[in-house]
């Protein structure tokens, strides 16, 4: 157990570097960090649906009673998309 929290950790703080280094890589490029950010965020977001679509196969929950739930988040996350899709 141990030792998957130790492997779990050095992944995180890979991660953490990866992000850092990408980061500073656009901002040497002279491209846009907040769109670079927004890409992130907009990433981030995409993942959480993928675990919980994942997460309601191996439950059997209805991913449509889920949306039902959580509309108001879902509608954030798609403006969101959309404001970084069209560069507003």
């Amino acid at each position: 157990m141990e030792g998957e929290l130790r492997r779990a950790k050095r992944g995180e703080m890979k991660l953490q570097a990866l992000l850092y280094r990408l980061r500073k890589d656009v901002e040497t490029a002279g491209s846009n960090l907040a769109a670079f950010d927004n890409l992130r965020d907009v990433r981030s977001l995409q993942y959480d649906v993928d675990m919980l679509t994942e997460k309601c196969k191996v439950r059997r929950w209805s991913p449509q009673g889920l949306w039902y739930r959580h509309q108001d988040g879902l509608r954030t996350a798609q403006a969101h998309i959309s404001r970084i899709v069209l560069g507003s």
